[in-house]
């Protein structure tokens, strides 16, 4: 027998192959002799006349059986030169020649599958086969093995390591051929040969990659399902499709600005800039965003003490009339159908509590709003704050009211030359203590 000696390669060149000392080399199960037949260990003497060689480098290989088993038998290069995919390159090799060598392996159970329907159509079984091919060259395809029986033909693959690619995939879904393929990746390398057979042909994991009868059960699974989904579009069209199209023309309309107090409010209480934030679906409202969102911090922070809900938020402003009619509850608050059907047919819907739901997300990150699991609640410090100061700015405004009042009196009286009694928030000290003098009483 002729010596071997593999040509130096580099990483490159090689991306299994990787050196090794003696004691550390890979343990393969599978040699390939002069003729390209495989061998397992068992079936070979040991020593280093095998006349076996790698089957991924092809260098020599040496056959190390021992006696008392204490360890498993296995090749062996007979350099130092040691192939890491050489075990799978073996398995592969052996897989496709045990499927020559037979006449019949188990195929897959025949199940058509869409979304959520299932068609059982042909449980696993035994398939013979008269004629079979080795690397098949077919046109953009090189199938492992092709079987035959009669004028039926079946392309099987071999995974080890790589599974069928989604491009190749594709071809065979164009092309309609019948194929399989058998998973070994699990398969322990240094299993026995008998261990392998039953593997390849029964027992290892196998699925079609490709089957007439079940094709055409999923495509009949589509076309229901197609059916059913233009059904259910007619009658929403239906039931919601006058209310998406008021509900797309109010988007399109004009607002208005509205009353401005509910801004002044956000201004006394120095809080002017949490508001007229723009916000996806907020053509819901009849005025602009700066009122109805200066509005609901009114109402519910500076003046409320207690735990809301969005929901809450939303019905107020609709009793309030804040919303265009289109959004009034109850209607745009329909089921999840509706919501997806209009979400759908109208560009930019959101129903009017989404859109109050992200504003309240803002004031929670503004530390005005705590949001809990279920509620929220204005019991937070800049929430405090804020009211402090519309507070003293609500009453320093009543005071100033007070006081135009009583200017405008003084300006009357003085015009007819009599005298007006000046309220107490105008007199001085000394005018409180000479009227408290005259009256008997004592300054308290």
């Amino acid at each position: 027998m002729n010596e071997f000696h593999p040509a130096k390669r580099s990483n490159a060149d090689c991306i299994s192959g990787i050196r090794r000392s003696k004691r550390g080399q890979i343990k393969i199960s599978y040699g390939e002799d002069g003729a390209g037949r495989i061998f397992h260990i068992s079936e070979v003497d040991s020593g280093s006349n095998t006349g076996c060689f790698c089957p991924e480098c092809k260098a020599p290989l040496i056959a190390y059986k021992s006696k008392r088993k204490l360890t498993r038998d296995h090749f062996g290069h007979r350099t130092d030169y040691a192939c890491a995919t050489a075990p799978e390159t073996g398995l592969h090799k052996f897989a496709k020649q045990v499927l020559c060598e037979n006449r019949a392996l188990l195929l897959p159970p025949q199940i058509g599958r869409h979304e959520e329907a299932t068609n059982y159509i042909r449980d696993a079984y035994m398939f013979s086969y008269d004629i079979v091919a080795d690397e098949v060259i077919m046109p953009n395809m090189k199938p492992d093995i092709v079987v035959k029986r009669g004028q039926y033909e079946l392309l099987v693959e071999i995974a080890v390591t790589h599974f069928c690619e989604e491009a190749k995939l594709d071809r065979l879904r164009e092309r309609r051929l019948s194929a399989i393929e058998i998973d070994l990746s699990k398969v322990l390398r240094d299993a026995s040969r008998e261990e392998h057979v039953d593997a390849v042909l029964k027992s290892a994991p196998r699925q079609w990659l490709f089957n007439k009868r079940v094709a055409s059960a999923e495509e009949q699974f589509r076309q229901l399902a197609l059916d059913q989904a233009n059904a259910v579009r007619a009658q929403h069209d239906k039931d919601w499709g006058g209310l998406a199209a008021d509900l797309a023309a109010a988007y399109g309309g004009d607002v208005e600005v509205g009353d401005t107090s509910w801004f002044q409010a956000m201004e006394y209480a120095g809080i002017e800039e949490y508001v007229a934030k723009p916000i996806i679906g907020g053509g819901c409202f009849i005025v602009c965003a700066a009122t109805w969102q200066s509005a609901i911090i009114h109402r519910f922070v500076l003046r409320c003490y207690g735990d809301i809900t969005p929901w809450e938020v939303t019905e107020w402003l609709a009793e309030e009339n804040f919303l265009k009619p289109a959004f009034r509850l109850p209607p745009v608050q329909g089921g999840t159908e509706m919501k997806k059907y209009l979400k759908a047919a109208v560009p930019d819907f959101r129903p009017p509590e989404d859109v109050v739901t992200e504003f309240m997300l803002g004031l929670a990150r503004q530390g005005l709003l705590y949001k809990g699991r279920t509620r929220w609640s204005s019991r937070t410090p800049n929430a405090e704050k804020a009211r402090n100061e519309w507070n003293q700015a609500k009453t320093a405004w009543r005071r100033w009211q007070e006081i135009k009042v009583v200017l405008v009196a003084i300006q009357k009286d003085a015009k007819r030359g009599s005298t007006v009694r000046k309220p107490c928030a105008l007199r001085t000290n000394g005018e409180r203590r000479s009227r408290l003098s005259n009256s008997g009483r004592k300054p308290g």
